[in-house]
C-alpha cells in the first residue's frame, strides 16, 4: 500500500525535518521547512501511512514560466515502492497547470537511483556545479531540466 497522499503545510515541518534527517547528508531543520511551506509559490506533498509521520515528501516552487524541485525524500524502508515517482508526477502536473513550461532540479552526481528516476520522467542533464555538496565530500551537483511542453512522461 502506497499510503495517503497529503498536501504539506507548516504544521508538517517537524515530520518533514525528521524524514529529511533520515535521508540526507545535510538535512534541513524544522524551522527551514516551516518557513518554506509558508511561501505562496512553494508547495509540498507527501505520503503517510496510519495517519502519522511522513514516508516521502516533495517540495517544489512554481514561478511564472518555470518551476524548481527543492527536495525529494523517501524513507529508506519505503524506497523502490513508487512513492517518489508518484509525488513527482503529481507535482509536475500541478506546476504545469500553474503555467510552468520548464522544471529544474539539482541532484548529487553519486545518487544513481535519483538520476535514473529523473531521466525516466524526461529530465535531461544540462550542467554541473563542481563541489556543490560539501557534506558529500565535495560531490558535484548535476543540473537537470524537464521541458513540460515536450514531455508526456510528466503528465
Amino acid at each position: 500500500m502506497i499510503g495517503e497522499r497529503v498536501t504539506l503545510s507548516a504544521a508538517d515541518a517537524e515530520c518533514a525535518s525528521r524524514l529529511h534527517a533520515e535521508t540526507m547528508a545535510a538535512p534541513w531543520s524544522a524551522e527551514s521547512f516551516r518557513e518554506l511551506l509558508k511561501s505562496p509559490t512553494l508547495f509540498g506533498h507527501g505520503f503517510r501511512r496510519n495517519g502519522s509521520g511522513l514516508d516521502a515528501l516533495l517540495l517544489i516552487r512554481a514561478l511564472p514560466g518555470e518551476a524548481e524541485i527543492y527536495t525529494v525524500a523517501v524513507a529508506p524502508a519505503r524506497r523502490r515502492e513508487g512513492l517518489a515517482s508518484a509525488l513527482l508526477r503529481h507535482g509536475l502536473s500541478q506546476v504545469r497547470s500553474r503555467g510552468a513550461e520548464v522544471v529544474f532540479l539539482e541532484v548529487d552526481e553519486g545518487n544513481a537511483g535519483a538520476r535514473a528516476l529523473y531521466r525516466g520522467l524526461g529530465f535531461v542533464s544540462v550542467g554541473r556545479r563542481k563541489n556543490y555538496y560539501r557534506s558529500s565530500n565535495g560531490a558535484d551537483a548535476i543540473l537537470m531540466r524537464l521541458d513540460l511542453q515536450a514531455s508526456t512522461s510528466a503528465a
